[in-house]
């Protein structure tokens, strides 16, 4: 496949904390960067392990919250790092052992092409493609990250939290219909950290009714206005994701603050495309035969193979349109367009995809497939999900689209202190 990326010549920043409170920490280092330089894009925030040497203290071993920022500024990356320093010690930062908990740490990754090699400044960072807390934020901002975070062990998936203002999904229709239900749904994702809220108004499960971006936009509305000043009174909110294949719906959504474009037709609507255009939205690319979806209508021959020559057929569109690579999410589509054998060979072999220059994003939660070895609904699915999650994982994908955010969430800190 031809993916050749162009490496991005950009100033980026690396935040983390373990100490203290950490999300208060990062907001306040966000806050203090802002004063002096201008925050161009910020990713989500990653939990990870601390990373200790041999030997090291049992109350080291705390978890830090890390995330990425582009700036853009006129300074020096020599008299940035003064200011950066400034910040830490506004923060109670002190001069300890290396690897001791800290309650902010930055660093200066990248600025643009400069190379510094001194006693107190070394750019690029040279632990930075070794380091997965580092690569994984990074990823969010700048598709030339995404392989190199991929081939770490410790590679990190983000959630997508799943929100159905719908009364017909398959598996859990009518249950936010209410904004009740709605606004208790969001407080449980935020307060188990979730990195994406994907909201949508029309089911595409087998047999559900189509609706027109209209009968689409009214069932929207109501919820967008309500999530649209949570997001902008909490920092660190999650990023909101649109799933919708409606261009007219897409566009009439990005005031209330939607981040992402979940197009399960995968661009089959061209005006789609000027959506994108006209806009800095990221959207998830994803491949589907039937809008609901037709267990009798599935791709022929090998599905990798397959999804591999579709991919590349969009990405020319795609390129021949500026749309550049760091706002694209490959979505092979499970369920979509596939027998139940052939989701199951794609979830086996998405390693095949590891190589791809975009975020890669699997929708397996409840699907239909796991009915060939469980006789589970789909409601009580979640513990084969989470079990299917776990090989994901080490095949590198990047964004994990569940259910059950809350235990996917304990599953994959164990994941990640297991390997560490």
């Amino acid at each position: 496949m031809k993916f050749s990326i162009p490496q991005k010549k950009a100033k980026f920043l690396s935040l983390g904390s373990n100490q203290g409170n950490r999300r208060e920490n990062l907001i306040f280092a966000l806050d203090e960067i802002n004063k002096v330089a201008l925050i161009k894009r910020q990713s989500s925030v990653y939990e990870t392990p601390a990373l200790l040497p041999t030997g090291a203290p049992s109350d080291w071993n705390r978890p830090f919250l890390n995330l990425a920022v582009e700036i853009s500024t006129d300074r020096s990356a020599e008299d940035f790092l003064q200011i950066i320093q400034t910040i830490e010690k506004k923060r109670d930062r002190v001069k300890n052992k290396r690897w001791a908990p800290r309650p902010l740490d930055i660093d200066i990754l990248l600025w643009d092409n400069v190379e510094i090699n001194s006693s107190h400044l070394k750019i690029p960072h040279p632990e930075m493609n070794r380091r997965s807390f580092v690569l994984d934020p990074l990823k969010d901002l700048s598709a030339q990250f995404i392989t190199a975070a991929r081939r770490l062990r410790t590679h990190c998936p983000q959630l997508m939290g799943i929100v159905n203002v719908t009364p017909d999904s398959f598996s859990d229709g009518g249950e936010f219909f209410s904004y009740e239900n709605f606004s208790r749904c969001l407080d449980l994702l935020v307060e188990n950290c979730v990195d994406i809220i994907d909201i949508g108004a029309e089911s595409t499960c087998p047999g559900a009714t189509p609706l027109t971006s209209e009968q689409e936009w009214i069932r929207l509305k109501p919820f967008l206005e309500k999530l649209a000043p949570l997001k902008n009174d909490r920092k660190l909110f999650p990023l909101i994701s649109l799933d919708t294949y409606h261009p007219e719906t897409a566009k009439k959504a990005i005031p209330y603050g939607v981040n992402i474009i979940n197009d399960v037709s995968g661009l089959n609507d061209p005006e789609m495309i000027s959506v994108l255009k006209d806009s800095n939205l990221d959207y998830v690319l994803s491949h589907s035969l039937d809008i609901p979806a037709n267990p009798e209508n599935h791709i022929e021959g090998d599905p990798i193979d397959y999804l591999k020559i579709w991919l590349e057929s969009k990405w020319d569109v795609l390129q021949r349109n500026n749309i550049n690579a760091d706002r694209i999410i490959f979505d092979p589509g499970i369920g979509f367009g596939k027998s139940s054998l052939q989701s199951q060979e794609i979830i086996k072999n998405m390693s095949k995809f590891r190589e791809l220059p975009f975020r890669i994003l699997v929708g397996h939660s409840r699907k239909s497939f796991f009915s060939t070895f469980t006789p589970a609904p789909p409601q009580e699915r979640d513990i084969e999900t989470i079990g299917t999650s776990m090989a994901l994982l080490d095949q590198g994908v990047d964004i994990l689209r569940v259910h059950d955010v809350k235990n996917h969430r304990k599953a994959i800190r164990g994941w990640l202190h297991a390997r560490s």
